[in-house]
């Protein structure tokens, strides 16, 4: 991997990864690069959703799938699945301890729902039972 060649000779000093990205590609490439480290204690926080598309001659599968999204939201079965499919990386990433360093995205459209907090994962939110403290925000 290119990047981390660049990053192992000192080219740039740290390579931002999703939280479903790091572990993943560290654990693949930590035999090759030995000297190839995930960040313990800072965490960049950079809102980036994940949106399902589909044709645009398929508004009933387009209205369906809202549906169930929202249905899903409403009864807490997406963050349930969200918990359940990251709970490993979540644990091993130790977000509780981490300081918190938000950037803003503003690649991001005005009508990106920010502010509805049930369509974001949280790990300071009290409802997902993570973290317990408020997060250091830098």
């Amino acid at each position: 991997m290119a990047r981390v060649r660049l990053l192992l000779s000192g080219r740039f000093d740290y390579f931002p990864r999703g939280l479903n990205e790091a572990f993943p590609e560290y654990d693949a490439r930590k035999a090759d690069y030995p000297d190839l480290a995930i960040e313990k204690d800072m965490l960049i926080e950079f809102p980036l959703p994940t949106y399902v598309f589909v044709s645009p001659k398929a508004p009933q599968l387009a209205r369906r799938i809202e549906e169930g999204m929202e249905s899903m939201v409403r009864d807490g079965t997406l963050m349930k699945m969200v918990l359940k499919f990251n709970a490993d990386i979540i644990d091993r990433a130790n977000l509780c301890a981490r300081r918190v360093f938000h950037i803003n995205n503003p690649q991001l459209s005005d009508k990106t729902p920010l502010q509805r907090k049930a369509l974001w994962f949280d790990p300071f939110d009290p409802k997902t039972g993570r973290c317990m403290h408020k997060p250091r925000k830098h």
